[in-house]
């Protein structure tokens, strides 16, 4: 994992934003399935419009209703169907669209160079000419399997070329002579080649970020509680001492938990730990972040709480333990230790006095808010105000 991602996970964490991949910032293979789409998207339109003008001049009286205007209208149809029905496609079908296109493209090449006259193969050339560069690139686009097709594509149609050179019928056109045609195919047969391997590659890439940011996410979060684990709540509270924020620590460990193992075994245990996790999550402001620091105890990091806050806080989350834990597999209180961060404090410091706090928590009877370097420290049950009672207890 490369300090960089490390870093800014750190950040996203201290700032209560997920942690999923910093970087990519774009699903790459959503979009370049959608610059693909956009481009057969494009040229579907074009043919619309091209193969719309014999039917329109026929209409128009300037040309007769022949064989010819029929296929273009028939053409002309499919491609309408196709733009028309083009929004409700799901991927795999648009790709499967792209390739008909292509197939058109080449029935067209094929039969004009193979059994049309001279002015149906010029047709076809120019038709295969416009469309095919286009239409490589926006099916590579599409599918990482698009270049071993559309190589057999170019393959075939060098075939047919040669093949139609050879027709008495079209010996008259300049353009059949054997090395233009064939280096323009060459030419495209190489840009395909290319673009694939640039495709392939780029993917690569994205999935070895995407998978070094699942370790990274991975490597910063508790797998039973889905909190952010032990090294995390250290990385955060590394960099807001560093930043100089205000900062307070709460240190919640669960009462009596080894009854809860004892009575429910270790996977009822695991249970009661997700509900309190969650319980403590749902109870936080947007800007605080609770963490699982080890065992039963978790490590609430409060940002910019000042004393009175962080207090009620405390008061809230206790309470909210127990009070909900009455619909748990077995209900539960916590005692939590209260601490700030003072000038020149390092990470240890700050939870070695919220830890202190809570062991005091314990002492004085469990389920209790202990405020660290306090005289008695202890926040009574019952009181209306715990902030006003750490005031007369400090």
């Amino acid at each position: 994992m490369t300090p960089q991602i490390t870093d800014e996970i750190t950040r996203r964490l201290l700032l209560g934003q997920d942690v999923n991949p910093p970087a990519p910032t774009v699903d790459w293979h959503h979009e370049r399935q959608s610059l693909g789409e956009g481009v057969l998207l494009w040229l579907m339109r074009i043919a619309l419009a091209l193969h719309l003008m014999l039917p329109v001049a026929a209409l128009l009286g300037w040309l007769p209703l022949d064989r010819q205007v029929w296929l273009e209208s028939a053409m002309a149809l499919l491609l309408a169907i196709g733009l028309v029905t083009w929004p409700r496609l799901g991927p795999a079908q648009r790709e499967w669209a792209g390739w008909l296109i292509m197939a058109a493209v080449v029935v067209d090449w094929s039969s004009g160079l193979l059994l049309g006259d001279e002015s149906l193969a010029v047709r076809a050339m120019v038709t295969g000419f416009l469309y095919l560069p286009l239409l490589l690139v926006a099916l590579s686009l599409m599918s990482v399997r698009t270049p071993w097709l559309a190589r057999a594509t170019l393959l075939l149609m060098a075939a047919v070329y040669l093949v139609g050179a050879q027709r008495p019928t079209l010996a008259g056109l300049p353009f059949l002579g054997w090395r233009l045609p064939l280096a323009f195919l060459a030419a495209y047969g190489l840009l395909l080649h290319y673009l694939g391997v640039w495709v392939r590659q780029v993917d690569a890439l994205m999935a070895s970020l995407n998978r070094e940011s699942v370790l990274a996410k991975a490597a910063a979060t508790d797998a039973l509680t889905g909190l952010p684990n032990r090294r995390a709540a250290e990385a955060m509270i590394d960099t807001a001492l560093q930043a100089g924020k205000p900062l307070a620590l709460l240190s919640i460990d669960v009462d009596h938990f080894k009854d809860v193992n004892d009575a429910f075994g270790h996977e009822g245990g695991d249970a009661v730990l997700c509900s309190l996790a969650r319980t403590l999550a749902a109870h936080l402001r947007s800007s605080d972040t609770v963490c699982r620091w080890g065992g039963e105890e978790f490590l609430v990091l409060l940002t910019g709480a000042e004393a009175d806050e962080a207090v009620r806080i405390a008061g809230r989350l206790r309470r909210a333990v127990r009070d909900e834990s009455g619909g748990w597999l077995a209900p539960v209180t916590v005692s939590v230790g209260i601490a700030w961060a003072r000038q020149g404090d390092a990470t240890p410091d700050v939870v070695r006095r919220a830890d202190a706090a809570m062991y005091r928590a314990k002492g004085a009877g469990r389920d209790r808010v202990v405020v660290a370097g306090s005289k008695s420290g202890v926040i009574p049950l019952r009181h209306p105000d715990p902030g006003l009672a750490d005031r007369r207890a400090s």
